[in-house]
């Protein structure tokens, strides 16, 4: 999941998360300008589907159940919280889900930063965790674009730090 920092998500996509902060709070400002402001906020995958959850989940069952001999409950419990994150975001429907609610919490904790620090002309770092690194690498990469049917929407800061944490991006790229 993704956050302004890490916290677990709710929802198909349990594992992982981002964070965004930017600035050193009350620190003076090293071009004179405006001061920056040191925050981080979480911001969770696991809204993207919410009201879903009960479909999903009986969904991810019928799916693990065709995939999977009998007498394999605990290998379907892990693949349900550790492997069907990566199934739902190669889905179309799913991914574009996804990325909608990740790029619009987002949107959300800046505007609210914004609100709160008027003047701010601090950078934004990105920390993501898990599957979150995912999530926020294809939102910086193809941001302003549609890519297999997704598409990809600016975010309304500039990121100029992205660090990531336990990261699968190796399967993906």
């Amino acid at each position: 999941h993704s956050q302004l920092r890490g916290n677990d998500a709710a929802g198909p996509l349990k594992g992982g998360g981002a964070a965004a902060g930017g600035g050193r709070d009350g620190a003076e400002p090293r071009d004179g300008g405006a001061r920056q402001a040191d925050c981080a906020e979480p911001v969770s995958t696991g809204e993207a589907d919410a009201g879903d959850e009960d479909d999903s989940e009986a969904e991810d069952e019928a799916l693990l159940r065709a995939c999977m001999p009998e007498g394999v409950a605990g290998m379907r419990s892990f693949m349900r919280e550790n492997v069907m994150d990566g199934i739902y975001y190669m889905t179309r429907w799913h991914n574009q889900k996804i990325i909608d609610a990740v790029a619009e919490q987002l949107r959300t904790k800046y505007a609210a930063f914004l609100a709160d620090h008027p003047g701010f002309r601090g950078g934004v770092s990105v920390f993501a965790h898990s599957f979150g690194s995912i999530i926020i690498y294809d939102l910086l990469t193809f941001a302003g674009r549609a890519v297999g049917g997704i598409a990809y929407p600016r975010l309304p800061f500039p990121v100029d730090c992205f660090f990531t944490c336990g990261s699968p991006a190796a399967m993906f790229l």
